[in-house]
């Protein structure tokens, strides 16, 4: 909590003040942050549901599922719509799992190790590495799935349509 906090903290208050003053911002940031209040009870339920067991279990896994969810609603359909805007322009081979999931197992093993040797700079390292990993396992994970449905939206003159109407919403 203390590596997030410090970074969330870096950054929010400045956000807030300008999207306070700005209405286009203020409303981009309203519709985006729905959905984080959704991750973030998913995420306090799963610790409530853990934590019983073992509190600092609960703590990981509560990351776990709020950067998961966080990749798939967030990051998944910008990660799309940006692989199928390059292999449009150039070849490009499909992204692979393999490395994300090396990487993710990895900072499970390096959690454990931390949790076995009650090593704070370890531990610290090991969930920062969790949160990532699997915000990337997550992206990559929504990526494939929504190619598999073919979304409508990736074609140009609908992306186009769809900011229209966005953009008549705000004053």
């Amino acid at each position: 909590m203390a590596t997030f906090n410090s970074w969330y903290y870096s950054w929010a208050p400045s956000v807030a003040y300008s999207t306070a003053t700005n209405p286009w911002a203020y409303r981009a940031v309203q519709v985006t942050v729905i959905p984080l209040i959704g991750i973030l009870y998913a995420s306090y339920y799963t610790y409530a549901l853990t934590a019983p067991f073992n509190a600092e279990a609960g703590t990981i896994m509560a990351g776990v599922v709020a950067a998961a969810l966080i990749g798939l609603v967030y990051l998944a359909p910008v990660a799309y719509l940006t692989t199928r805007i390059i292999r449009k322009r150039f070849t490009i081979t499909r992204l692979t799992l393999s490395p994300t999931i090396v990487w993710f197992t990895a900072s499970i093993a390096l959690c454990a190790i931390a949790y076995a040797t009650t090593s704070q700079t370890i531990l610290a390292t090991g969930t920062s590495s969790l949160v990532l990993s699997t915000l990337s396992l997550a992206s990559l994970l929504g990526t494939r799935a929504l190619a598999y449905v073919q979304l409508p939206i990736t074609n140009y003159a609908n992306i186009t349509l769809l900011l229209k109407r966005f953009t008549r919403t705000f004053p």
